[in-house]
């Protein structure tokens, strides 16, 4: 009997080892953890730059407004935001999208508490594949004005044929639609669940209101010398800074009975734990985590949706949080985390957030820096009157920035940056960096002064 016991204690034993050795020799992925505090910087991100385009059985009739019934039962892409900042802008901008078997329609709704005076363009970038380098853009004119505005958008842009479009405006809101025959798209037949991407940028007179895009624009640029034309760079297409949409359905949807649903959960963030750990939570409200699966996709900006295996799920208090781990983002633009979540009795819900590289590092830099003084004995400085050498440095500093596309004196002709070089020892002279000729010298003096009036009617001297 004793030796029996034994046997089984043993056998036990074993089977606990057993039990932890296997548990431990790799992370399962949609595994329920024990509950723990993390720290971590949130990542600035969006969960609303993506959406489903819906088939219409008939295309609504183009005349700019939106009245059509088709138009009323679409929902529309909204939360514009400044280009770089990522600021709220103050005009309400929506987009609408539908599509039938021939032909892609597009409706644009801006409404603006001022005159919308200073509208100029809308310009929609869309690509029809989910990765990839082919981009369309489809220009919408309001009006025309001088300088006329030149946009890049970035490479492998074309604009498609037989375009049409309307619009209709009041002083505070304009309404416009666009049609566009798919075939001119590269398109002969959409299947539902097709992935295609997306975004609209907005433009105003210069002076006036910022550049505002839906998906956000980090880089930008205008160049304008004064001329007929003035050219605005972004980096849209070379970044993929475009939004995800689904044409018909959300993928992998069979059966219409079993359509998952847009999802955007409650007290949502994103977190930074390393360059290539993150941790999002929600609030969990009916899902819980042991009759819960999760799948996790990573999209980078050149890149294809990669499932992510290696991840964890955690319970603190009413919040869920999923512990991951995913490729290194080491491409400048637009990173997609996709999550689907499949729950008994219950229809799959569907979540894609959506942040860029410059977020990532932002957080990285805020979690890792510190505010704690450095150890060790503090010297006292008091501020002194400037030496001589420090006044003529100050005195030589202008209070304007000057002319920059003004070349060489003896080489106009050449581009404004790099051409001069300087040395605090003589802070009167430059020298030029394609020979040794100093200036001023006897043949080009210092002794003009230009006038001009600047964009406030105010007389600036150079």
């Amino acid at each position: 009997m004793y030796r029996k016991r034994k046997q089984i204690f043993l056998m036990i034993v074993f089977m606990c080892f057993l039990t932890v050795f296997l548990g431990g020799a790799g992370q399962a992925s949609n595994s329920v953890m024990a509950n723990t505090k993390e720290k971590g910087e949130v990542i600035s991100s969006h969960l609303n730059k993506w959406g489903v385009i819906p088939k219409i059985s008939q295309g609504p009739k183009i005349d700019g407004s939106l009245d059509d019934a088709v138009w009323k039962t679409i929902n529309s892409l909204s939360g514009f935001v400044t280009i770089y900042h990522n600021e709220s802008v103050e005009a309400d901008t929506k987009v609408k999208f539908a599509y039938d078997e021939e032909r892609l329609y597009i409706g644009l709704d801006y409404t603006s508490k001022d005159k919308v005076t200073s509208l100029v363009n809308f310009d929609v970038i869309l690509s029809p594949s989910a990765t990839g380098e082919q981009y369309f853009r489809i220009p919408l004119k309001v009006r025309n004005i001088t300088p006329e505005y030149v946009n890049n958008w970035g490479p492998n842009l074309e604009i498609p044929q037989d375009i049409q479009t309307k619009i209709q405006s009041t002083d505070r809101n304009m309404t416009a639609e666009i049609t566009v025959p798919l075939n001119s798209l590269g398109v002969e037949k959409v299947t539902s669940g097709d992935e295609w991407r997306f975004n609209a940028i907005v433009q105003h007179e210069m002076g006036t209101k910022p550049l505002s895009s839906w998906v956000p624009i980090r880089t930008s640029s205008i160049h304008y010398t004064g001329n007929n034309n003035a050219t605005f760079y972004a980096n849209v297409t070379d970044e993929d800074r475009l939004g995800s949409m689904y044409m018909g359905s959300l993928p992998n949807n069979e059966r219409e009975s079993d359509s998952p649903i847009l999802w955007e959960p409650q007290q949502f963030s994103l977190k930074y734990k390393g360059i290539t750990d993150k941790v999002l939570s929600f609030k969990r409200k009916d899902l819980n985590p042991k009759k819960t699966t999760i799948q996790l996709n990573w999209k980078s900006p050149s890149s294809r949706w990669q499932q992510i295996h290696d991840f964890q799920i955690d319970m603190e208090k009413e919040l869920l949080k999923v512990a991951f781990q995913h490729p290194k983002p080491v491409e400048n633009g637009l990173y997609q985390l996709q999550m689907v979540i499949n729950r008994e009795g219950k229809k799959t819900r569907y979540m894609i957030v959506s942040f860029d590289r410059h977020s990532l590092i932002s957080a990285g830099e805020t979690l890792f820096q510190t505010d704690k003084p450095t150890e060790g004995e503090k010297t006292k400085v008091s501020s002194e009157q400037p030496t001589e050498k420090v006044k003529k440095l100050l005195d030589i500093i202008p209070d304007k920035t000057g002319f920059r596309f003004a070349g060489l004196p003896d080489h106009p002709e050449l581009h404004p940056d790099k051409l001069y070089k300087w040395n605090a020892n003589k802070p009167d002279q430059l020298t030029s960096s394609y020979s040794d000729l100093t200036y001023p010298n006897e043949q080009y003096l210092e002794d003009q002064v230009t006038t001009v009036t600047n964009k406030k009617i105010k007389r600036e001297k150079q």
